[in-house]
């Protein structure tokens, strides 16, 4: 206890100690701070009264009832982790979903701190300092910490991932803290299962870069080891979803289209699907969807809700057809998947300033400036950064059309797999590339 209390006031004193010698950064901090918290809570009273499947209440309520009473969810295999979560906030606090939305806006702020410590330890105490400010106001982090979506928790992961990662590379990375890591991955898939190819990506590159450009084939065995092993712990727990999954709808994974979702009650033979056009939702269910030739059906249903119901029943042979016949389509949703939805978020907003809120508005001000600030940057020095966006371009551009190609057969989408968390990643590593440069 005394160790502890010792360690309590070693951190008070350090904070002191910062705020003293930085005056102006901490004023800054702190208002960024409260900014943060005016944004998220705002965000949290978005949407209360909606009902439809897919909502905060119906999520919270539903999904959480089911869990504790032994039931399998009705959405699963998508969400598992946040399942859990709900559970538990709903035995504690039981139907008031709003408990559930500030405990995770309170957790929302370690994201920053772990990013700043991820930040720091290779680009430096700017750079951190940066990539702190910029997660407290990042639209994406935003509007996941304020609304009960299972993104947040993998966010959340992801930013602890990079954290330990940086503590790993300083602590020489034993293998009980690889072993710690291979296990917030293991957990993180239980939220997407797609979360491990994030460290995958990332310690590929970081390996390369701590070693001068030589891979540490030593550190690369060890990394590989362990994520074996917790991909193995992470496939057991998930195994009874997958099952689960498996015998309502006869595929081992539940879609999340880019435009909304698309899942079966039960045996029900049609699917309920919700979409969202603007600010306005509409809620269809037992949809009489007509009948015909795949290939047809999937060409005339491209880009809508439907595509995903045609894709899931036509079978992956159509999606080499369906990039030939729409090669434009194909190219455009690659460049929304991999740089339109992580680098400029919500680009619509723009279009409708005047009738966008006011939080939102502020949330994309802010973005801009940072990576306006950034590209100015990075003009200035554009020798030095032309191969680090070549590589991230080639890393983040293949993955997209691989993911693409695999979405036509295991209804995962690029969406998923590109979203804010991997994105904001390599953003902060190009800013704090930038600031290191100067």
């Amino acid at each position: 206890m005394a160790e502890k209390n010792n360690k309590l006031a070693k951190l008070l004193r350090d904070i002191v100690s910062y705020v003293k010698s930085n005056p102006v950064k901490s004023l800054v901090l702190l208002l960024f701070i409260c900014l943060s918290l005016y944004l998220k809570i705002s965000e949290a009273n978005v949407g209360l009264d909606d009902e439809f499947p897919g909502s905060d209440p119906w999520a919270y309520d539903i999904n959480a009832k089911q869990f504790l009473k032994g039931e399998a969810p009705i959405n699963p295999l998508f969400n598992p982790l946040e399942t859990i979560y709900l559970s538990i906030v709903y035995f504690f606090f039981g139907p008031n979903h709003m408990i559930a939305r500030y405990i995770q806006i309170i957790f929302s702020f370690l994201i920053a701190l772990f990013l700043y410590n991820f930040t720091k330890r290779f680009f430096g105490e700017t750079a951190g300092y940066l990539a702190a400010l910029m997660s407290l106001v990042h639209p994406w982090i935003v509007f996941y910490s304020a609304h009960l979506w299972t993104e947040f928790w993998l966010i959340f992961l992801l930013s602890l991932m990079l954290y330990w990662y940086a503590l790993l590379v300083k602590r020489k990375s034993s293998w009980k803290n690889w072993l710690f890591f291979g296990v917030v991955s293991a957990i993180a898939s239980l939220s997407k299962a797609w979360a491990l190819a994030f460290p995958a990506v990332l310690i590929t590159f970081m390996i390369y870069y701590e070693n001068n450009k030589k891979i540490n084939f030593v550190f690369l065995k060890r990394w590989l080891i362990a994520s074996i092993v917790c991909v193995a712990g992470a496939a057991i727990i998930i195994a009874p979803w997958s099952i689960y999954a498996t015998k309502t709808q006869g595929y081992p994974v539940l879609i999340n289209a880019n435009s909304g979702l698309n899942f079966y009650l039960g045996n029900n033979p049609k699917p309920m699907i919700w979409m969202t056009s603007d600010y306005n939702w509409e809620y269809l269910y037992s949809v009489d969807l007509p009948e015909g030739n795949c290939g047809e059906l999937l060409n005339k249903s491209a880009g809508t809700n439907f595509e995903v119901y045609y894709r899931n029943k036509c079978g992956s042979k159509y999606s080499t057809n369906y990039i030939l016949h729409n090669p434009s389509k194909f190219i455009s949703k690659i460049w929304k998947f991999t740089w339109g939805y992580w680098l400029f978020p919500n680009l619509q907003a723009f279009q409708r300033l005047i009738k966008a809120p006011t939080s939102l508005l502020i949330q994309q001000w802010f973005f801009w400036i940072f990576m306006v600030i950034g590209i100015i940057i990075s003009i200035k020095k554009w020798k030095v950064f032309l191969p680090f966006y070549l590589l991230a371009l080639i890393i983040w551009f293949s993955f997209a059309i691989t993911v693409y190609l695999a979405r036509y057969k295991a209804g995962v989408t690029p969406l998923e797999i590109l979203f804010a968390a991997g994105g904001l990643a390599v953003t902060l590593s190009v800013i704090s590339q930038l600031l290191k440069s100067r």
